[in-house]
């Protein structure tokens, strides 16, 4: 099977529990099948590394993104923008295009360019999704341990500040209505009887 793995944050160093179980899943999996990376690492990530790491994939393709950092001008930024979007926060904040315009490349090839079509893609954590196609005549399936919403609600019981408290709620509700959101669009705009997304609950 050829699989297009997903990846907005970065992977290497795995100094986080994200970026081990991602980096296990996909070394074991590069074993059977022929798996693509695609991800973005930051200043201080290691995509060389990364490649090294993961050498049994066929392909492993990073490109140069930092998710902004709460307190920072980016995050207050995208933070703005994220109240005119229909996507919360810590989704608006990890669209890269870029990143967007090759997925849709390798995705939407007709296998010449990219060696064959994908028998699927895999959208490591709900953040990657938003970089996804609406329409994709690939498989696409969200892998994820968290569920991001139930997060938020928890940061929101927690806070003391009303304005804080309030940004938690929302961005908690929008996180909730995104996966199947996301999910009812790819899969109304299908031109194949099988629904394009698949959304596990966390």
């Amino acid at each position: 099977m050829r699989i297009l793995w997903i990846k907005v944050g970065g992977l290497w160093p795995a100094n986080v529990g994200g970026r081990l179980r991602s980096l296990h899943t996909l070394s074991a999996l590069a074993r059977r099948h022929q798996v693509t990376v695609l991800t973005t690492h930051a200043a201080n990530d290691d995509p060389a590394g990364l490649a090294r790491e993961l050498e049994h994939c066929e392909r492993v393709i990073s490109l140069p993104y930092s998710v902004p950092k709460r307190g920072s001008p980016r995050w207050a930024l995208a933070l703005a923008r994220s109240w005119f979007s229909r996507l919360p926060l810590d989704l608006s904040k990890c669209r890269v295009p870029e990143l967007e315009r090759q997925i849709a490349a390798l995705l939407g090839g007709d296998g010449a360019d990219n060696g064959g079509a994908f028998d699927l893609c895999v959208a490591d954590f709900l953040v990657a999704t938003p970089n996804l196609p609406a329409v994709s005549s690939v498989p696409i399936v969200h892998f994820s341990h968290n569920v991001e919403h139930r997060l938020w609600q928890r940061l929101c019981r927690a806070q003391v500040r009303a304005l804080r408290a309030h940004c938690s709620s929302s961005n908690g509700e929008r996180c909730a209505a995104a996966k199947p959101t996301l999910a009812r669009v790819r899969a109304s705009r299908s031109r194949s009887p099988t629904p394009t997304a698949k959304y596990s609950q966390g």
